[in-house]
């Protein structure tokens, strides 16, 4: 859920939408890889010929002497995309600029609709050894598996010659983190989007339902649970019947990135931080869920879902329509991050008294909120082995990162709006990869404050002024625009609470990669540890069953993992 809600957030320069794949360069079809004659396989530079015959430009921003045609697989659905009358996949405002700038033809040869068709086409050009020129990759088990199967290109050269200095600026900014899940032996295989932080769950209340029972707004975690005991209690919707919901959870639990119904303002609370990889006192890697302070978390979520200040369905409501009590307004709380709101737009469409406030709660006996770095990598793309102009994937994304900020002028007729919601669906992108700087929100926040005191929004960037202008909208006339909710609550509260001084982020987080037993057992381990924990909470196991669990999950390879992720963060310092 979380990459398909992140692929709707307006103005972050989240980009959205498709990718594609067409013909292979030169010859018109995917190549099985190493059917080429010797090539430049991430080798680019001026100094050699390319085996194409078509030279290297010395520059990200130089385009090609001859026409390269660039075929590309990837995530999106084309019924999502609402395009320009008489545009196509291969044919629109993105592919024309990319033709005029560079001579480069980008072409459609596959586009998955979804991540687990997205995960069946990279199994298969696994399998078959055929794949496109540039292709999305949905995690790193099978970005390890291309890898090791010798199909994808080394990019080291290809980023210098081909990634535009704003891009390598923006991810200069997470420094060790940059390439750390792209590169394999020291060479870089893959290039990432850059998810920043601030997307960590707190804690959303509909206030109008605070002030109608004559509840204080929470803090502790004793406070949050009062509240969440007399929305089940006390009829906060007012119908008479006993049919709404303390806590709106889901069936992942904790651990999750950037996602909305996971548990983890509970876990970070006790300083557990389930499905992370931490460094311990003795600087070994150990994993956040077999912690003892997960126990305590759980012991909490428990006596929670036994008193009923959890959604008692919660462990079997379909994940496509957990969303569907707030839009009923049978729902008072969730734990989500500051663009929370796009999920709870509904609830205001449908009830014109929902009033949802952000909260940093729980907090603890410190008045910190502690909570865990993110994840920044959650896409990859690759290139070809043998494809002669590796440089291109850097050079596609250089475009597309330089267009959305105001760096470069945009070459005139190109206005295409780049945010493809289904409001305004008439964008598609050719590589889904987001590249934020790590420290955007203190900046956007700021500046939008600033815009709006100051009445002048050329200090924005070109990407933050509709959201200026969405913002004034919505206040002049709430009523009016109550559609326009979703995106000033998440700028203006969420914004806010996301960027406090007392959240607390833990900061032995520090493994996010594969280790080679990883690819073998994590599929197995992780259907463990779901299963476990949710157990746990719904009283189907007992709380002592975690130590069971967890030897269990020592024993069927998390220990090796354990050790083979300490031996690559030691070497690495």
């Amino acid at each position: 859920m979380k990459k398909k809600i992140a692929a709707i957030l307006l103005t972050l320069s989240m980009v959205v939408s498709m990718v594609g794949c067409g013909q292979d360069a030169q010859t018109g079809g995917t190549q099985p890889v190493g059917t080429q004659s010797e090539s430049n396989s991430g080798s680019a530079g001026a100094e050699s010929m390319p085996s194409d015959g078509i030279p290297v430009p010395a520059g990200w921003d130089d385009p090609y002497e001859e026409t390269l045609t660039v075929t590309i697989g990837g995530l999106g659905n084309p019924q999502d995309m609402n395009l320009p009358e008489g545009d196509t996949l291969e044919d629109n405002e993105f592919t024309r600029l990319y033709k005029e700038r560079w001579n480069m033809d980008v072409k459609v040869e596959w586009m998955a609709v979804d991540e687990a068709a997205l995960s069946q086409k990279v199994s298969l050009a696994i399998t078959s050894g055929q794949m496109p020129d540039i292709m999305m990759v949905p995690n790193q088990v099978l970005l390890s598996q291309l890898v090791e199967s010798d199909l994808v290109a080394d990019l080291d050269s290809a980023y210098e010659i081909g990634m535009s200095s704003y891009n390598k600026a923006v991810l200069d900014t997470y420094g060790d983190r940059k390439f750390d899940t792209c590169t394999f032996d020291g060479k870089l295989k893959a290039i990432s989007n850059y998810v920043p932080g601030y997307s960590y769950a707190f804690t959303w209340i509909r206030k109008d339902w605070l002030d109608k029972l004559g509840l204080k707004e929470p803090g502790s975690l004793e406070e949050l649970q009062a509240v969440a005991k007399a929305f089940v209690e006390e009829d906060p919707d007012g119908n008479g019947q006993n049919d709404t919901i303390g806590l709106l959870c889901d069936q992942r639990v904790g651990g999750i990135y950037n996602s909305n119904h996971t548990m983890d303002p509970i876990f970070g609370y006790y300083g557990s931080y389930p499905r992370q990889w931490l460094k311990d006192e003795s600087g070994n890697v150990t994993y956040g869920t077999i912690a003892p302070e997960t126990k305590e978390a759980l012991a909490t979520l428990r006596q929670m879902y036994a008193d009923k200040l959890i959604d008692e369905e919660f462990a079997v409501r379909n994940p496509n329509d957990i969303n569907s009590p707030l839009a009923a307004g049978k729902c008072g709380i969730i734990f989500g991050p500051w663009w929370a709101p796009y999920t709870l737009q509904d609830s205001v469409n449908n009830d014109p008294d929902a009033d949802w406030q952000p909260y940093l709660c729980p907090l603890d006996k410190d008045g910190k909120f502690k909570t865990y770095q993110q994840e920044i990598h959650t896409y990859w793309a690759v290139v070809r082995k043998d494809f002669p102009h590796p440089e291109a994937i850097m050079k596609l994304q250089s475009q597309l990162s330089e267009w959305l900020q105001p760096v470069k002028d945009l070459p005139e007729g190109y206005a295409y709006p780049y945010r493809g919601t289904p409001a305004d669906g008439k964008t598609i992108i050719p590589l889904n990869l987001q590249f934020s700087e790590q420290d955007y929100m203190p900046k956007e926040y700021a500046a939008l404050n600033e815009a709006e005191e100051t009445k002048d929004p050329s200090i924005l960037s070109d990407v933050m002024v509709p959201v200026y202008e969405a913002r004034l909208k919505y206040k002049e006339d709430p009523e009016a625009n109550r559609d326009q909710w979703s995106g000033y609550m998440a700028r203006t509260g969420g914004y806010e609470v996301a960027s406090m001084e007392n959240v607390k982020v833990a900061d032995n987080c520090v493994f996010f990669a594969m280790t080679d037993s990883m690819t073998a057992r994590w599929t197995s381990l992780e259907k463990l540890e779901n299963e476990a924990l949710l157990a746990i909470i719904t009283g189907e196991k007992d709380l002592d069953y975690f130590d069971e669990f967890v030897s269990q999950w020592k024993s069927l390879g998390g220990d090796q993992i354990m050790q083979e992720a300490t031996e690559i963060i030691k070497n690495q310092g």
